[in-house]
């Protein structure tokens, strides 16, 4: 993360290698987006409208659950994917206002791509060209930002080389804090769509229901969904926890007090601490109502509240470390 935030890539030749090679990696994402799209909805706002509400002469919505499960992988997978291409663009050659247009245009349509499911369950059939219309424009600038940043990287060195991201680089992380507030909510609704906050629908989850005809959860369906969230939300805290503490830095800033500076940092030692606590047990509670008792469905409900509650509060944190804290400076 630090390279992608001090520069020094193209001078790399190995580095910008395995830059350009992860760049080939995200078009072949982007191009399966589109595959899969085309497939599924056919590029057609009658085709999104069947999907998502039915036929008109058999109406049958989609469940919010189904919706608020994709919002919650969209941002995650957005988060990161917006985070890595933003470090690269401002290290191209364009001048501030071209690569900070790059940026807007990804933040905003790539955050519009994501939400377009769930805004059009909450307006109705009548919005289905916003799925078509949102999901062609962060198309567009995606493969746009790609175009740009392996134009920089293959060109010679006499034609352009890396610019630091130096402060603006800031920008790239306050829109991550913003996606990580969008996750939390994300993941407190997806709670609440599912399970409606109850303690006994939670269980019911877990250990089955034979009134409502539902099994008990596997060990190993159980093992399957843990293995692959034990990994994406490492990976996540890592670079929200990195954030935190690189922004946060080893002494007060000119004008802050020794209090304030020590008072946010033990705010932020602390939230690393919430976040790691409330995912293993969020992760893990779902094993002890399943085999140990169906009491532990409240441990379940606390660590997955608590944790969207420590995601928001750790963008708090990082608000104010590239904003509040810092002097903000600006590259000509």
């Amino acid at each position: 993360m630090r390279v992608l935030a001090t520069g020094g890539i193209k001078a790399n030749k190995t580095l910008r290698a395995v830059v350009l090679g992860a760049l080939g990696l995200l078009a072949l994402h982007g191009l399966a987006s589109i595959a899969h799209f085309t497939v599924k909805f056919h590029f057609s706002a009658a085709e999104v409208e069947r999907f998502y509400f039915g036929a008109p002469e058999l109406p049958e919505p989609i469940s919010a659950t189904y919706v608020f499960e994709n919002l919650h992988t969209a941002l995650f997978v957005f988060g990161f994917l917006f985070l890595t291409l933003a470090a690269l663009i401002m290290q191209t050659p364009h001048s501030l206002r071209v690569r900070l247009g790059f940026l807007c245009a990804l933040f905003v349509f790539g955050l519009a791509d994501s939400l377009s499911g769930l805004v059009l369950l909450a307006v109705g059939r009548s919005c289905a060209v916003l799925k078509v219309a949102s999901f062609c424009l962060f198309q567009l600038s995606f493969f746009a930002a790609i175009a740009a940043i392996t134009r920089h990287l293959v060109t010679p060195n006499g034609n352009g080389v890396d610019r630091p991201p130096g402060s603006n680089y800031r920008l790239a992380v306050t829109a991550f804090a913003i996606l990580n507030i969008g996750f939390a909510a994300g993941n407190a609704a997806l709670l609440f769509s599912k399970f409606g906050a109850s303690t006994a629908a939670i269980a019911r989850h877990f250990v089955g229901d034979p009134d409502g005809f539902s099994r008990p959860q596997s060990l190993e369906s159980l093992l399957e969904v843990s293995a692959v969230h034990f990994v994406t939300v490492a990976l996540y805290l890592l670079a929200l926890i990195h954030f935190m503490f690189m922004r946060l830095g080893r002494e007060p800033e000119p004008g802050e007090s020794d209090a304030s500076f020590i008072r946010w940092r033990l705010i932020s030692q602390f939230l690393a601490i919430a976040l790691f606590a409330t995912a293993l047990l969020n992760l893990g509670s779902g094993f002890l109502v399943r085999f140990v008792s169906a009491d532990a469905a409240i441990v379940k409900l606390a660590a997955s509240l608590g944790f969207s509650a420590a995601l928001v509060g750790a963008s708090v944190v990082l608000f104010r470390a590239l904003w509040v804290a810092r002097p903000v400076s600006h590259e000509p």
